[in-house]
């Protein structure tokens, strides 16, 4: 059943008609900085840039910080719903590429991840197994993608032809969405699908930046401001939050949840936002 439906997704994304705008219910608070990860309780976890920390809010609104040891800069992606929490550090270096590792937070369990003979490594995206996907980069800049299971096994992922492939999300049966070549992809079983946004002068771009357990899809297409989608079954509809033209959706979880950052009337600074939308 499920292989069947992983198909249809398949090749439904290569089938493309234009888009209308999803139905949402929005709810927005006071945000550290960029919202990247919700799971279906609530939390969000994200980048505070103004203390180079990862943070997490909790639904009742509280929120806790976090930097990795020695770490010059901290970054939170996502969370499942066990509590487990990944992201990435970097470490002081007078020298470029930044060192750092990938990271795994479970309550103040703190594991630090590095893929081998990599220089940096991040990770983006974890489901309920605790499975999850990352990007390394080397010391001439080039880059590794790969998804990692909860042993601390490896297995390489590359676009066919790609240069870069940048996973970004994994739902809990495996289907990981995210970047290369500058479109989006869906990759499930061995088998890949190309994501393409609409272009025009306006737009050019893709990214897919979050996936339910259903397979809805969220991400971004580059224009100024992105223009953030929810994508299911072929069909595009635009995310956008009352009163704002610029919202910026950056991740669901695995029951529809989406978060990201809105800026309201025109306001400098942004609302975060959880949302529903069909």
């Amino acid at each position: 059943m499920y292989r069947l439906s992983a198909f249809a997704l398949v090749f439904a994304a290569v089938s493309v008609v234009a888009q209308t705008k999803a139905k949402c219910t929005f709810h927005l608070f006071k945000t550290p900085d960029i919202p990247l990860g919700v799971n279906d309780y609530g939390t969000v976890v994200g980048a505070a840039r103004a203390t180079s920390k990862g943070f997490i809010r909790y639904s009742n609104g509280t929120v806790s910080y976090f930097q990795a040891p020695n770490a010059q800069t901290t970054f939170f992606t996502a969370r499942n719903n066990a509590g487990i929490t990944v992201g990435g550090y970097s470490l002081p270096s007078q020298f470029t590429p930044l060192p750092g590792a990938g990271l795994i937070l479970n309550g103040s369990k703190f594991t630090s991840v590095k893929y081998p003979n990599a220089v940096n490594t991040g990770l983006f995206g974890i489901n309920k197994y605790n499975t999850t996907v990352g990007v390394a980069g080397g010391s001439k800049y080039q880059s590794y993608a790969f998804k990692r299971y909860s042993n601390g096994s490896l297995v390489t992922l590359q676009y066919p032809g790609a240069q870069d492939t940048w996973p970004r999300a994994i739902n809990d049966r495996g289907t990981i969405v995210g970047t290369a070549a500058g479109h989006g992809f869906i990759y499930h079983s061995g088998t890949w699908a190309k994501v393409v946004f609409p272009q025009s002068p306006s737009v050019n771009g893709t990214e897919l930046l979050g996936i339910s357990n259903n397979n809805v899809i969220v991400g971004q297409a580059g224009s100024s401001p992105p223009t953030s989608f929810l994508y299911t079954n072929g069909v595009f509809k635009i995310i956008l939050a009352p009163n704002s033209s610029n919202t910026q959706v950056q991740g669901i979880s695995g029951n529809g949840l989406s978060t990201g950052i809105a800026f309201i009337n025109g306001a400098s600074t942004g609302s975060g936002f959880l949302a529903t939308c069909q």
